[in-house]
Formats: C-alpha cells, structure tokens, sequence
C-alpha cells in the first residue's frame, strides 16, 4: 500500500493544480501546489509536483478532470516503477508529466499542427535569457540557502522562484512568457548538487534553458509537462557539452 502513496499524491497535486489554474493561471496553481506539498509533506512533494505539471495543461489538451486523472495514472506508474532509472536532472519531474499527458493525447496527436513560431523581438529574444539565467541561479542559491532546513529543498525553491510572476501574471497577463520561462528555468535549478557543483554552471545551464524555451514554442503548446521537459532536456545536453572537456 506504501508503494502507492507517491501516485496518491501525484494524482492530488494534478488535480488541485488543474482546478486552480481554471480560474488563474498554471504557473501560480503549479507553484502554490509546490508551496503546500513542499512544507506540509515533504517525502511526497516530488510526485505532488509532478502531478502538479500535469495539472498546468491547457483544457484544449485536457479537457476534463477525468483526462486529467487519466495521465496522472499513467505519470503515476512510470513513476512508481521507473523514477529511479531516470537520472535526478531538473525537470525530470516534468518529463514524467510530460509522458502521461502524451499518452492520452496520442490517439489524436498526429492531427495537432505545430503552431506558429511566436514573434519575437530582439528585446523579448534578450528577456527571456535574461530570465532564464536569472531564475535557474536563483533556483540553486535559495537551495544552497534552505536545504539543511528542508528535506524538499528543490520543490520549494522552483516554487519560490515560480510563485511571484505566477503572482504578478494575475494582472498582467503580458508576463505570460516570461513567467514560463523562469518556471522551466526553475526546474533545471532542481538539479541534484552533485551534477553541478560550480555556481557559474548555474548561469550557463539557464542561457541553455532560455535557448531551448525559444526553440520548442511551435511544438506542444498547453501540454502540461513540457517547461519541464524543456529544463530536463536542457540539463542533459549542458552536461553533456560539459562531458565533453
């Protein structure tokens, strides 16, 4: 019965995240839902806050509450039987999201046309690098600052960094890219210590994350999961340019 509490709560903070975010926005559900997990019940906030990336879909990709249960359950057996084996990058929570979601939208996902690139400014191309480097640093520091007081250091420092623009995009809804992007960066500032040790890494790993952000807006727009999955992928090819000197 033990073996289930990680899907349990993986499948509440999916579902609390989506109510929320109906009636704000998905970055200040999601962080709220890390906040509450991340102090009231730190062993599970990891699988709360996946659940939670679940919840940040869009209704176009998860129309209803019973959608959203459905990935959650997929999400929640891969994570049950298969988290350990995925390395502790930052967003690795994310990607597990990221892969319930798909599965129940693979029925219909070869009918969904990438949209069109956002048009971006060079002032806007600048923000959300800026941003990113700024967030993922500030992900890590509030870590270094906080984690030998709390066992969920990763999920309440992304939390931490995604709450006030989640905050903030309540009134001004033209934060919306800016507040994404700082989120996913937050997810690459979970990243396990002993992946990146150097604070200097912290900024590189944020400018890869901004890269990238830039790159996938065609692809997957609502799917909860993909800032995540953008913070993992990020990591992982940060470490392995790394690798490489």
């Amino acid at each position: 019965m033990r073996r289930a509490y990680p899907a349990l709560f993986l499948i509440s903070g999916a579902l609390i995240t989506y109510s929320i975010g109906v009636e704000t926005n998905s970055v200040f559900a999601a962080s709220l839902v890390g906040f509450i997990f991340g102090f009231l019940f730190p062993s599970y906030s990891a699988p709360a806050y996946c659940g939670a990336f679940i919840g940040m879909s869009s209704v176009e990709i998860l129309p209803s509450g019973l959608l959203v249960l459905l990935a959650s359950l997929v999400s929640g057996f891969i994570w049950v039987y298969f988290s350990k084996q995925i390395p502790a990058f930052g967003g690795k929570a994310g990607f597990i999201a990221f892969l319930g979601v798909l599965a129940i939208n693979l029925p219909t996902i070869w009918e969904v046309e990438p949209s069109l690139p956002l048009e971006l400014e060079v002032e806007m191309i600048l923000g959300v690098i800026v941003t990113a480097v700024i967030a993922t640093s500030a992900t890590f520091l509030v870590r270094e600052k906080i984690r030998e007081r709390f066992k969920s250091d990763a999920v309440i420092g992304s939390a931490l960094v995604g709450f006030p623009l989640g905050f903030l995009r309540l009134f001004f809804p033209g934060v919306s890219i800016y507040s994404e992007v700082a989120f996913a960066s937050s997810f690459a500032g979970m990243t396990s210590f002993k992946f990146v040790r150097k604070p200097f890494y912290y900024l590189l790993i944020g400018l890869v994350v901004g890269v990238v952000f830039l790159l996938s807006t065609p692809f997957f727009q609502g799917f909860g999961g993909k800032l995540g999955t953008i913070a993992f992928l990020s990591v992982m090819l940060f470490l392995s340019l790394k690798s490489l000197h």
